[in-house]
């Protein structure tokens, strides 16, 4: 499928010469076999994007770091159940880096996939292919701690999905957002707290299933995220609940060890029955003591005066 978008762009009388040129070196490093498909491969070879590095290719002087073009773009990539295609190959000059993405479009684009779909189940998401160019920076162990090399600046790209294919749309934001967020234990780049709410990252349990066929009182919903720091104060936030709160749970300390349970029975061991008169004897006590102290502070109270 992808050979034959590059084909078509190449083969577009319309296309500008700088998009035609682009798809030719695209076209070029697919029929190599340069681009790199596997997660694990990409988790421990690609090199590192950070967030800043998204925001500074995407956001426009003097406005949100919220803007759509950015959060859409990261709302969107944790919404999908899987990879579509997600694959990146270095240039000759090892100084940049190809990606070539399959997203999905907004359920606008989706009215005519519903047919496809179970009655009350989400629609089908329509797939479109973004391509860009990042400029990499070469890095060290000794000054950043990996050698994996490091994204600085957003060269070139096109959107397949948008009529203005080289504009700042949030559907390629979406493809640097997949990018930041394969990530890996054995990768030594710091980890993106949103890789805890992807459902395609291996090993991660967000929940991401939709159905509104069940009765309202049962439904969920729940706001994706749109950003590290949301996500960070999210899972910071989630720890200090369990940290107080505890977690709620029922624990069978004896298993089912007959013997252990016998001598918790026994007569070595107080049961409730005996513990409940002496606890009532004791709140009496109590109650009686603060009465007394009351009655005693009054009458001095009234002697002094």
């Amino acid at each position: 499928m992808i050979p034959e978008i590059l084909s078509a762009l190449i083969n577009c009388t319309e296309c500008e010469p700088s998009l035609i040129s682009f798809s030719q070196e695209l076209q070029r490093h697919c029929t190599a076999g340069d681009f790199v498909e596997d997660f694990n491969v990409i988790v421990l070879e690609a090199p590192e994007m950070t967030e800043n590095f998204i925001r500074e290719a995407f956001i426009h002087v003097g406005d949100s770091t919220d803007q759509k073009s950015i959060a859409s773009g990261l709302t969107k990539v944790l919404e999908m159940d899987k990879v579509i295609f997600h694959a990146y190959a270095w240039a000759e000059n090892k100084r940049s880096i190809y990606i070539i993405s399959k997203q999905g479009a907004s359920q606008t684009h989706d009215q005519k996939t519903r047919k496809h779909t179970a009655m009350g189940e989400k629609p089908l998401l329509n797939e479109y292919c973004v391509m860009a160019q990042i400029a990499v920076h070469p890095t060290t162990y000794d000054m950043h701690g990996h050698c994996l090399g490091l994204c600085t600046h957003l060269m070139r790209s096109y959107c397949t999905q948008c009529k203005t294919g080289c504009g700042m749309c949030n559907h390629k934001s979406g493809l640097l957002h997949m990018q930041h967020l394969h990530w890996g234990e054995g990768r030594p780049t710091p980890k993106p707290a949103t890789v805890g709410f992807c459902l395609w990252v291996p090993g991660m349990h967000a929940e991401r299933a939709c159905s509104t066929v069940q009765p309202a009182s049962m439904a969920h919903i729940k706001r994706l995220l749109t950003s590290n720091e949301e996500a960070e104060k999210k899972l910071k936030h989630g720890l200090k609940m369990n940290m107080h709160q505890g977690i709620p749970a029922k624990y069978d300390i004896f298993g089912t060890d007959s013997a252990k349970w016998d001598v918790l029975n026994g007569s070595d061991f107080v049961s409730k029955e005996q513990w409940d008169p002496l606890l009532c004897s004791l709140r009496a006590a109590s109650l009686t003591l603060a009465k007394n102290k009351i009655t005693s502070k009054r009458r001095r109270i009234k002697d002094d005066k």
